[in-house]
């Protein structure tokens, strides 16, 4: 991040799957020592990830983000299975995926692309969209090879009931040696529901 820019990203925060997620962690960190975890209240959907935006212009992304979601009511997700990118042979993050039935989220993030790009701020228009929570990042592990095998070889408490995602977050992120914090700037609640 340079002087006078906030690294943001735009998200829903998973407070209320705070204790699916540490159930999940529970079984998975016994023998996963190398890997730098995300803070349980740090838990979020990243819906797009803006990078380093010149602090001036948060109102501007703000005004062009708030019309969107007063209509679109909350997505219904419940968190699947176990992933890693690039892929469980050689994970760099681990992370857990996301299920919504009603193909909400595919619109929300729809329509956040053609907000940012109206805003002048680059998309990724062309690739998929994977809904995931980061659970965390794989700096080193004594036996990577067999990383795959501890993964998949696990029962996990999954799926998790489907649950509201009431409200959209402009987030600051901010790196620190040890791990990413995230401060949320501005809030987006969803149409309520009648």
């Amino acid at each position: 991040m340079t002087v006078g820019t906030l690294r943001l990203f735009l998200g829903f925060p998973l407070t209320n799957f705070i204790n699916e997620i540490e159930q999940v962690l529970a079984v998975l960190r016994p023998g996963l020592d190398g890997v730098k975890w995300v803070l349980p209240e740090q838990y979020h959907m990243t819906i797009h990830f803006f990078g380093d935006i010149p602090v001036s212009e948060v109102e501007i992304i703000d005004k062009g983000l708030r019309p969107l979601f007063d209509k679109i009511p909350p997505p219904s997700i419940r968190l699947t299975g176990i992933g890693a990118f690039p892929n469980m042979r050689r994970p760099n993050v681990l992370w857990l995926g996301v299920e919504e039935p009603r193909g909400t989220l595919q619109e929300i993030v729809l329509r956040v692309r053609q907000a940012v790009s109206q805003l002048g701020y680059p998309v990724e228009d062309g690739r998929a969209f994977t809904s995931h929570v980061t659970l965390g990042r794989i700096k080193n592990i004594s036996r990577q090879d067999k990383i795959e095998t501890m993964l998949t070889g696990r029962p996990l408490p999954l799926p998790t009931s489907l649950k509201p995602l009431k409200k959209m977050v402009l987030f600051k992120s901010e790196l620190q040696p040890s791990r990413a914090i995230y401060e949320a700037l501005k809030e987006y609640p969803m149409a309520a529901i009648d």
